[in-house]
């Protein structure tokens, strides 16, 4: 319901009461469902503690099921921070950990994370892998919001591979899948994948409906899986290809104002320059695509 405040306050008095009585089970599931909360907040350095909390209690409990959920959050909040290296050891802990157990949703969930890894580390081939496994885990096990994010990552990983017509069926699927469950975030980024597949065809024109629609969903959506800043800089790159400069510099300033406002809640200098120049990858993410190998 986007009440993320609320949702906070009822997570820390669930906290608080599991504590006081002991019940370790409780507390473990409400900090890994704290640590979500977080993310969706864009708060990823928080989070990063707050999955570390969890995965403590998880390995003294030996719940198999709960370390693989602390080991995903992890993985997706370094990924945020762009501790690209830490990232992958986690995310691929989590799925060597859910692979034996058979937990299909939260392999599907590491595997997109890995996927997204590989395109920050410029292998494309490698994403495309793993998020084909993911989409195909997604579908098996009906989990449709890990399906639209697959599939949305997955449009992603064959644009920058240059298989533009791939790339707009995968973010076709993604939108209308993240419209259907209603999930924001799922229908945005999809949206945000067609305009730029059909910007990489050059078709600024029928890419600035997609885009247009990705800013507009923007405010109803969250920080866990894409920042919103990469869409008001997807949308910048359509206007300027469309001659609205005056447009698309507004919406380069509202990118670089989110930026900002993330980097200030990061206290350590080294790592806010990490997250910085993570920032500056995703702003040069590739518009003109390869040629399709």
């Amino acid at each position: 319901m986007g009440r993320l405040a609320e949702a906070r306050q009822y997570l820390i008095e669930h906290l608080d009461l599991a504590h006081r009585i002991g019940v370790r089970p409780a507390e473990a599931y409400g900090l890994i469902q704290w640590g979500s909360l977080e993310l969706r907040r864009g708060e990823y350095l928080a989070a990063a503690d707050i999955f570390r909390q969890a995965l403590d209690l998880q390995r003294e409990l030996r719940t198999e099921h709960g370390r693989v959920a602390a080991e995903v959050g992890t993985g997706l909040a370094l990924y945020h921070l762009g501790e690209i290296a830490g990232a992958r050891r986690w995310l691929e802990r989590a799925a060597e950990r859910a692979r034996p157990i058979q937990h299909q949703r939260r392999l599907a969930k590491a595997l997109i994370g890995l996927g997204l890894v590989e395109l920050a580390g410029g292998e494309p081939l490698a994403a495309q892998s793993r998020l084909t496994e993911a989409v195909a885990l997604a579908r098996e096990s009906k989990a449709r919001r890990y399906l639209a994010v697959g599939l949305a990552a997955l449009a992603r990983a064959e644009r920058r591979l240059g298989h533009l017509t791939e790339a707009l069926t995968h973010a076709t699927e993604a939108a209308q899948v993240g419209c259907e469950i209603d999930v924001p975030v799922c229908r945005m980024w999809g949206e945000l994948e067609m305009g730029l597949a059909l910007l990489a065809r050059c078709d600024p024109q029928g890419a600035l409906e997609h885009t247009g629609c990705a800013v507009d969903l923007a405010p109803r959506s969250d920080e866990s899986w894409i920042g919103t800043e990469q869409v008001h800089r997807a949308h910048a790159r359509v206007l300027r290809a469309l001659g609205r400069t005056a447009e698309a510099q507004a919406q380069e300033q509202e990118a670089l104002a989110l930026v900002q406002e993330k980097a200030g809640r990061i206290p350590d200098p080294g790592l806010r320059a990490r997250y910085l120049a993570g920032q500056q990858v995703q702003e040069q993410d590739q518009v003109n695509p390869q040629p399709p190998l």
